[in-house]
């Protein structure tokens, strides 16, 4: 068995016992916990934010505000970061066509899973990275 099918197995493995764990966060708020080999987090999330059409609209070291507009929608989100984790704070939700409407709770959370969807897949691939210079050096 080559050494990405053992990572990936063994990732699973781990998100599978520790899934009883994260009942504090939703299924968008989940915190990313990140690896030496992310060196730079604001890479991966810009990447996963780019993927799903999020834009930056402000930057600071530690936090993207980020915004994802669709049709008369438009939702803000800090995302922090630091060497240990990505996390994720909702700034607003807005119905750009209606003053008193809200925005229904699916489009949220389509919305924002596809953000973390995005960053997941970025975070991926630097693994895999990792994982084929670590394979090389054995």
């Amino acid at each position: 068995m080559n050494l990405t099918k053992v990572l990936a197995t063994s990732l699973l493995g781990l998100c599978l016992v520790s899934a009883h764990e994260v009942n504090a966060f939703t299924k968008y708020d989940d915190p990313f916990q990140i690896s030496s080999y992310v060196t730079e987090p604001a890479a991966p999330i810009k990447e996963g934010m780019k993927r799903y059409h999020w834009v930056v609209a402000e930057e600071e070291p530690g936090r993207i505000l980020a915004v994802y507009a669709h049709k008369n929608h438009e939702i803000k989100l800090n995302i922090y970061y630091n060497q240990e984790k990505i996390w994720f704070e909702q700034v607003s939700a807005r119905n750009l066509g209606c003053t008193n409407c809200e925005v229904k709770d699916r489009h949220l959370t389509n919305w924002r899973v596809g953000l973390r969807r995005g960053i997941a897949f970025a975070l991926t691939h630097l693994a895999l990275v990792d994982a084929r210079k670590q394979a090389k050096t054995e």
